[in-house]
């Protein structure tokens, strides 16, 4: 166990966003656990193409609830919502009728995308692990997508990838590199197809038992949509002003957007069961998009098994377990 000074000096240290850690070891059967997480993330650029512009600022408050849970010791289920609440402040709202509907510098806030992942576990060893996964991302409803502050892009998506990972021993059996890359098939919309690739990098490392931290690199770009300032066929039909016109309705959706972030996190063990963690991230690469300037992250994640016995869970470095700073992207 940590003293609170230690904790503090942990937490000062993992301070930029971490992708959800150690996707690649499944938990055993009847075995996962359950996190809450906190988020805030601060925009102040746009990148239109890749010149970043001060359209005004976004702020965005984030509750997330996470479930794992092992259905055989290959397979694993996850489901994951948010709640989140945002406002923008700044001279260029969108407007609907004349009138920002959300762009009026107040918080406003809604359930977004439920994620429903299935992992499968190729193979079986303990320090090499190949799992192949397919993630179902459906909005919880309709919201509003047209707003610098809206909580999503409300768009069904369909993901499949895998993750690689293999824990670095002998030579250094603390430190493990995981990978995952994945192609999401996204809706539609008004004809124009905006699929994406994604790719994560990670670097974790057991500091001490029950002290972990991790590095972590993510990015994607979009196959397909359109950039911005848009092609002169379509800026001169269509997307010359904010009137109300299809296409710029719809630009967060359709926008070929790339981005690439940097991170580092870290867990601290408080009891056998509970993990506090924490992260913190910033944007590297942002292309027709929202510049994210600073996001952090703070929760819990309890972790539970069928026969209590926690022991190998807790301290193999495969077993590790960080949240993400992810935003309002997908």
């Amino acid at each position: 166990m940590l003293s609170p000074p230690e904790v503090v000096g942990v937490l000062l240290l993992v301070a930029v966003p971490v992708s959800a850690s150690a996707q690649a070891w499944l938990p055993d059967k009847g075995s996962g656990g359950v996190s809450v997480q906190y988020q805030n993330d601060l925009v102040r650029d746009h990148a239109l193409g890749s010149t970043l512009v001060d359209s005004g600022h976004i702020q965005t408050h984030e509750a997330i609830a996470d479930v794992v849970y092992g259905i055989t010791d290959r397979v694993a289920v996850r489901f994951t919502v948010p709640y989140i609440v945002s406002k923008y402040n700044g001279p260029k709202p969108h407007v609907i009728d004349g009138l920002p509907e959300l762009d009026n510098g107040r918080y406003h806030g809604t359930l977004q995308d439920v994620r429903f992942d299935v992992r499968y576990a190729i193979s079986p060893n303990h320090s090499v692990a190949v799992t192949p996964f397919v993630t179902a991302i459906v909005p919880s409803h309709q919201y509003a997508y047209f707003a610098h502050s809206a909580v999503g892009s409300d768009l069904q998506e369909t993901q499949v990838g895998s993750y690689v990972a293999r824990t670095l021993d002998p030579i250094a059996p603390q430190l493990f590199v995981q990978a995952r890359l994945a192609y999401g098939f996204v809706h539609p919309i008004l004809g124009i197809s905006h699929n994406r690739s994604y790719l994560d990098l990670e670097l974790g490392y057991s500091v001490r038992p029950g002290v972990r931290m991790f590095l972590v690199g993510t990015a994607f770009t979009t196959h397909g949509g359109i950039s911005y300032p848009p092609p002169p066929a379509i800026a001169k039909d269509v997307l010359i002003a904010e009137g109300g016109l299809p296409y710029w309705q719809h630009h967060d959706q359709i926008g070929h957007e790339q981005q690439a972030n940097v991170g580092v996190g870290g867990a601290v063990e408080i009891t056998r069961s509970l993990d506090l963690f924490a992260s913190a991230g910033t944007n590297m690469i942002e292309v027709n998009g929202h510049v994210m300037a600073h996001g952090l992250s703070v929760g819990l994640t309890w972790h539970f098994s069928h026969n209590d016995v926690l022991g190998d869970f807790r301290e193999e470095p495969r077993r590790m377990v960080a949240r993400c700073v992810c935003g309002k992207a997908r």
